[in-house]
This record gives C-alpha cells, sequence and structure tokens, in this order.
C-alpha cells in the first residue's frame, strides 16, 4: 500500500477500504459545502495539485499533522458556521488516519453578502 492511501476502518465511514489524499480533500470540502453560509476559498480542481505537485493555493490542505481548510463566509455569525463545518469535517474523517489530526479553518473572505441581512 503506498503512503498516500489511508485505511478507512469504520463501518460506513466514507469511500472505499482506503483513501488517497486527493480523495481526503474531495471528502472534506463535500463536508464543508453541506455547511450553509460558508464556501470553499477556491474551486478544489486536482488539475492544480497536478501543476504545482501539491497542494498550495487549495481550499483544502491535508497534510500528516493537519488539515487545512479555506473558506469564504457567506454570512455572519461566524462561530455557528465554523462549529458545524468543524464538526462535518471531523465526521469525513472519521475512520482515516486523520480522523485525530488538528483542523484548521480559516475564514480568508467575508462575502459582500455575509453584511446584506445586518
Amino acid at each position: 500500500m503506498s503512503s498516500d492511501v489511508v485505511p478507512v476502518s469504520s463501518p460506513g465511514g466514507p469511500g472505499p477500504a482506503g483513501l488517497s489524499r486527493s480523495e481526503v480533500r474531495d471528502v472534506v470540502a463535500d463536508a464543508v459545502g453541506s455547511v450553509a453560509g460558508l464556501s470553499l476559498l477556491v474551486p478544489l480542481r486536482k488539475e492544480a495539485l497536478r501543476l504545482t505537485g501539491g497542494d498550495e493555493g487549495m481550499a483544502v490542505s491535508v497534510s500528516e499533522d493537519l488539515v487545512e481548510v479555506r473558506l469564504v463566509a457567506l454570512r455572519l455569525p461566524l462561530p455557528p458556521l465554523l462549529e458545524r463545518a468543524g464538526g462535518a469535517v471531523r465526521h469525513a474523517l472519521a475512520g482515516t488516519r486523520w480522523a485525530d489530526v488538528p483542523v484548521r479553518l480559516v475564514v480568508a473572505e467575508l462575502a459582500r453578502s455575509a453584511f446584506d441581512d445586518r
């Protein structure tokens, strides 16, 4: 098994018996996408990974010791949005080798729409 494939042991967990880093990025991106009021900073594109050879500039970065998600907040207040996003990401990572790795949610932009209801 290559070092880029991770075993998934939880029944009903995401994906097949092992997930690659790019599959983990996709699962995390989908999890964040399920939270109304937040959006990924940039589209998650596998083409960019091939061009850069890494995940710099991607919305979701996965390393051995950190999962980082860069976000755009579409509405306020931030704390409940980030709590829901954090829970969704933790759920998505359950059963992977990243289940206990810190998750950093970075709100890199506030959309103009975040202020429309204020």
